[in-house]
């Protein structure tokens, strides 16, 4: 697949029904999530569009391909300024690198709204996990976290 045709931007609402069809296809692998229903509109841009919140689609050949999102881990105080990171690739474009490229969008459009610092803490094949803290976070410094 040809990375340098894929665009990303921010999801909008006429993206709902895309969004929802790449988030069965990863939710129906068992691997993807806590939740067991496909996300609408409002659940969404309640966990990834508000409040702290930051999300990106990415587009090839003018149709949705993938989504990724940063969103509070925990209300609980001791997880303050901790986000998550999800991301969710077509089961048709995974392996081609869009994941590892949305993610890469991602972190540069957190850094540049100044809402998020990445914090990687462990790297695993075929994953990169990796944690994003609110710039005004207390944790650790910059840099790889053993884990």
């Amino acid at each position: 697949m040809d990375l340098t045709k894929t665009t990303t931007r921010k999801p909008e609402r006429p993206d709902t029904a895309a969004i929802a069809v790449i988030d069965a296809e990863g939710l129906a692998t068992g691997h993807a999530s806590f939740r067991d229903t496909p996300h609408d509109w409002n659940s969404f841009s309640a966990s990834f569009l508000t409040g702290r919140g930051l999300s990106l689609i990415a587009e090839t050949e003018r149709a949705v391909a993938a989504w990724a999102g940063i969103s509070l881990t925990s209300p609980c105080p001791v997880y303050h300024g901790v986000g998550e990171v999800s991301i969710y690739v077509s089961a048709t474009r995974q392996g081609s690198g869009l994941g590892r490229r949305l993610l890469g969008d991602l972190v540069l459009a957190s850094e540049s709204a100044g809402r998020w610092l990445p914090r990687y803490f462990r790297k695993t094949k075929p994953a990169l996990h990796c944690m994003l803290l609110w710039d005004s976070s207390p944790l650790a410094p910059e840099g790889i976290w053993a884990g």
